[in-house]
């Protein structure tokens, strides 16, 4: 690997991990991938009409109090708050739903719908949309529970849909440690917004990789980190996984949780192999050594 070492952040005992690989396994392999960063965000990126343009299009008036707390913008209004950070790049909406005034429109709102106001927010804020897929995003519909908390239901009949936003560079999915999401009504409006805006680069380097066989014998060796929150990482963790059967095997771009805040070093995202399958994903470094 020479000077790129990289660090996973949760290891998979191979023990609770017993592997399977699919007849119709498919298979992508790359012998080298450029090496990339992850800056800081642009300054332009959140200067103060952004801010104010930010808070408007998710429904905040200039009623709203606002407070400067160093690295970290607050909105609140009513039952919406709203919390951005520039030095990571994040940012951070949500409308309460323990309001007995509370009222979702009737109609269950669409991918297409979630898409937009995802898009309308960048095109409106000015933010880059340059490495987010929101093509191959995930969707899961919700309804509000008895204590009016958002809860995930079967099929697509809900009140409200979260969409879970992917991320990509030149069609290789980036795996990054925090959560990217938005969740719309019937009628298209934000309520709940978490969104990073990653400022990636590339350094000029190119990594060498070996095979994806050489990686899945990692993986048997207890060599990977989980990296969504399907059943591959509860079984996992608690000894109780099912086989897991590998469906398809891609490079992809990773950073872990300490490396992604450790915002005064270079922040190098690592190249890895993700094997994916219905119970989840699980990636495994794929640089030479």
């Amino acid at each position: 690997m020479g000077e790129h070492q990289a660090k996973l952040d949760y290891v998979v005992p191979i023990e609770t991990l017993e592997l399977a690989a699919a007849d119709n396994l498919e298979t992508v392999e790359v012998s080298q991938m450029p090496e990339l960063s992850l800056a800081l965000p642009e300054q332009e990126w959140f200067e103060t009409q952004v801010l104010r343009v930010s808070g408007q299009v998710l429904g905040l008036t200039n009623k709203a109090s606002v407070e400067n707390r160093g690295s970290l913008y607050v909105w609140q209004e009513g039952d919406k708050n709203l919390t951005i950070s520039p030095t990571i790049g994040l940012i951070r909406f949500s409308t309460a739903f323990n309001l007995e005034e509370t009222v979702l429109p009737s109609s269950s709102p669409s991918p297409d719908l979630a898409r937009v106001a995802v898009e309308n927010f960048l095109t409106r804020t000015g933010l880059p949309a340059t490495f987010y897929d929101l093509e191959n995003s995930a969707y899961t519909y919700l309804n509000l529970d008895s204590e009016n908390i958002p809860t995930p239901v079967s099929g697509s009949d809900g009140e409200l849909l979260r969409m879970d936003i992917a991320f990509s560079v030149s069609g290789v999915p980036m795996f990054l440690p925090v959560q990217s999401f938005v969740v719309v009504d019937g009628e298209g409006t934000i309520r709940l917004l978490a969104l990073l805006v990653p400022n990636v680069r590339e350094t000029g380097r190119t990594i060498t990789l070996h095979g994806a066989n050489r990686a899945r014998d990692r993986l048997e060796a207890g060599v990977g980190v989980v990296i969504d929150s399907s059943s591959v990482s509860d079984g996992a963790q608690s000894g109780s996984l099912e086989p897991f059967l590998i469906e398809r095997v891609s490079p992809a771009y990773y950073i872990g949780n300490r490396e992604f805040y450790s915002l005064g070093t270079r922040r190098v995202l690592t190249p890895v192999y993700v094997f994916g399958g219905e119970q989840g994903k699980v990636a495994v470094l794929a640089a030479r050594e």
